[in-house]
């Protein structure tokens, strides 16, 4: 199986899995993002790296540490396609999900999906280059993210109070 691995984002989640799983794998790593500088998404994926298909593969696993949009994870698995490998041996996984957009198709596995569409840091996801490599998910939360009376603070407070309930409901009924 070829496991290409979406840089920079997806290397935490990746070394977790390289270690988890036990079934013959080669692991490629590709750069593909659809992010500037800052939130905003821009309309093209630049794909660079080494996104070749060795001999002998017959299944392909992308994995990325986000699904948002879903834009990224379909122009590599397009990109792939592009280069002659049949797109039902293509499957998507992630290990963070947000709720998703019907644009783009949800990827095949998710860890924990259904996450708020907030701003995420750490495990791999940065916020404008820093915190990739905190061992724990942070929220970047905004005046917009928090609506309310009371002031900044204690807005914040409430709405942290509530996303950490979410995602510890989420991460506990992961587990079973």
């Amino acid at each position: 199986m070829l496991c290409p691995v979406l840089l920079k984002g997806a290397f935490v989640f990746a070394a977790d899995f390289a270690r988890a799983v036990h079934f013959p794998n080669t692991f490629q790593f590709l750069t593909a993002s659809s992010y500037g500088s800052g939130e905003v998404q821009s309309n093209e994926v630049k794909i660079s790296g080494g996104a070749s298909i060795p001999e002998g593969i017959d299944e392909i696993l992308i994995i990325d540490e986000l699904f948002d949009t879903g834009k990224t994870l379909a122009s590599v698995r397009t990109h792939y396609e592009a280069l002659g490998f049949p797109g039902d041996h293509i499957k998507t996984c992630t290990i963070f999900g947000k709720v998703p957009h019907a644009a783009y198709p949800v990827p095949d596995h998710v860890g924990i999906e259904d996450l708020p569409p907030l701003w995420l840091a750490g495990y791999g996801l940065d916020l404008d280059g820093f915190a990739r490599g905190w061992p724990h998910l942070m929220v970047r939360v905004t005046d917009a993210d928090c609506p309310g009376e009371g002031n900044l603070g204690e807005r914040r407070g409430r709405r942290l109070a509530t996303i950490r309930a979410e995602v510890v409901d989420k991460v506990n009924k992961m587990r079973g």
